[in-house]
């Protein structure tokens, strides 16, 4: 008889057995784990230009939201006509100025003017007297929605339209609020975007817009600068823009790393918007350019985190006891 014990002492004579039956079913599990546990280090010890083990000293920048009632872009990258096509929305009246040849040294440094003595310059019609060669269209506009603006192209003969791409720029294009109330500290009063014009005799390169800087009420100047959302295409908008958007679509896009959780941080300075915080925990390179991760901002919460930390914090006996009762409750464990 194969197991005599079971039949001349009782059940007394069972217990050894199946405690240690028991112990070593849970053994397996134990080693089964660490093994894995090995083979997820060594791979990541393979790709240790990728993986951050001394995360905390990447710093978190602060995102302040800000307001932009204003949308300036260029439609195609050719002239129309000898005219450029401008595409202008506002949620609030404005003046629209445009000057052609601004010397750059100069408007950087008027951009940093207090908001008081920079809109009664504008008043005066005196702001940037000097520092341009033409004068462009200028206006004063409801707030409406999106509309083409035509700007025609004067001759850019002149030796000063020769020097702007380094001494000049082509063309500025400021949307300045004209709200009669004081505007509060932290409010955008206005946009400032810096456009580049082909000319034949300078430069071959289609048009475009150089850079775009904000202005608010307490003085402060940001420039604006574009997100790359992970799959997505490339477009000529800006930080506010694109925060928006992957507020709304946020749902639809996955971490490239893992590709589970939800996109949730912006890598500094590349830009690049692609990952998840678990997954960032293990990067100090960007997983889509390779380049070193300086610093990031969280573009959404990260309330998934907290779930996902307490699902990870599980003691090993609780593993186990949940994996017993899953295998428990199979088909193939009932009698």
């Amino acid at each position: 008889m194969l197991f005599p014990f079971l039949y001349s002492g009782g059940i007394e004579n069972m217990l050894p057995l199946i405690l240690l039956s028991v112990v070593a079913f849970i053994s397996c599990l134990l080693i089964f784990r660490n093994a894995r546990d090995l083979w997820d280090y060594r791979r990541n010890l393979g790709r240790s230009s990728l993986v951050n083990y001394g995360h905390s000293q990447i710093p978190k920048m602060k995102m302040m939201e800000v307001h932009i009632p204003f949308v300036f872009k260029i439609q195609g990258t050719q002239l129309v006509d000898n005219e450029l096509h401008c595409l202008i929305s506002s949620q609030d009246s404005y003046r629209f100025m445009a000057f052609w040849a601004v010397s750059v040294h100069e408007l950087h440094m008027l951009l940093w003017l207090p908001w008081k003595v920079m809109s009664k310059s504008i008043e005066e019609g005196s702001f940037l007297q000097g520092y341009y060669v033409m004068k462009g269209p200028h206006s004063r506009n409801a707030s409406h929605e999106e509309e083409v603006l035509k700007i025609p192209i004067p001759s850019l003969n002149s030796d000063d339209f020769k020097a702007a791409p380094t001494l000049c720029y082509p063309l500025v294009i400021f949307l300045v609020t004209d709200c009669k109330e004081t505007p509060k500290p932290e409010e955008t009063v206005a946009l400032i975007s810096i456009l580049h014009v082909n000319n034949e005799s300078v430069s071959q390169l289609p048009i475009s817009i150089i850079s775009q800087y904000l202005k608010q009420a307490n003085g402060q100047v940001s420039r604006l600068k574009q997100l790359y959302l992970a799959n997505d295409d490339p477009e000529n908008v800006n930080m506010e823009k694109d925060l928006n958007r992957l507020g709304r679509e946020r749902s639809q896009h996955i971490c490239v790393v893992c590709l589970n959780l939800p996109i949730s941080r912006a890598l500094l300075p590349c830009r690049h918007t692609c990952v998840c915080g678990s997954c960032f925990n293990r990067l100090k390179c960007c997983p889509l350019c390779r380049s070193p991760i300086r610093s990031y901002f969280c573009i959404r919460n990260e309330d998934y985190l907290a779930d996902l930390y307490t699902a990870d914090n599980k003691s090993i006996f609780q593993r186990v006891q949940e994996f017993i009762s899953e295998m428990l409750e199979g088909e193939e464990w009932i009698p």
